[in-house]
This record gives structure tokens, sequence and C-alpha cells, in this order.
């Protein structure tokens, strides 16, 4: 539980990073990070159900976008066509490219 890795930080840090290395370098996610319970939001107006994510499988995946923006892409950025990653780009920016792309006779 998360509670446990605020009171325990200095114990659980490192047993949790090899979980994690362990998880990437098997190519595993463990059933137990992948259940999520759906439920309403507080707001009574919006329609969107909400589905917390295990905590743990939320560090492995700010950690990999970490990663992912601090090295790879650094190292090797992205084509221009590429939406994900990139401020101002979106799915629907994307999809606006595709729409509007002039036709090849």
């Amino acid at each position: 539980m998360p509670i446990m890795l605020q009171q325990c930080f200095e114990l659980l840090t490192s047993k949790l990073l090899l979980l994690l290395r362990a998880s990437l370098a098997l190519e595993h996610i463990p059933m137990s990070w992948t259940h999520v319970g759906v439920g309403p939001l507080s707001q009574a107006k919006s329609l969107r159900p909400i589905s917390p994510m295990s905590f743990i499988l939320k560090t492995l995946k700010k950690l990999l976008d970490r990663h992912i923006r601090d090295g790879v892409l650094v190292e090797r950025p992205l084509h221009q066509n590429q939406s994900a990653y990139r401020t101002g780009m979106s799915t629907e920016t994307a999809l606006f490219h595709v729409i509007n792309r002039p036709e090849i006779p």
C-alpha cells in the first residue's frame, strides 16, 4: 500500500526498485498490478468514471515516462509527424493533418 512506502521509504525503496527492474527485464506486469476498481467521479455533473491504478504500476509508468523524455528523446528526437511526447500535438492534431493532407492524384 502507498502508506507503507511513505512510512518506510528508506527500507522499501531498494526492494521496489528491484521489483520494477525485474518486471521490465522479464517484460511482465503482474496481474495484481493491473486490477483496477472503476467508480464514479466525486462530482455529480461528470459522467466520466475513475479507475485508480496500482501505485506500483503508476510508479513504473512515471519512471518509464521520465526515461523516455529525459533520455531516449534527447538522444534521438522524434520525427516531425510524431504526435506523442510533443508539446502542442495530440490525437486531434494528428487527425487534422491526415484529413487535411493534399490528395495524391
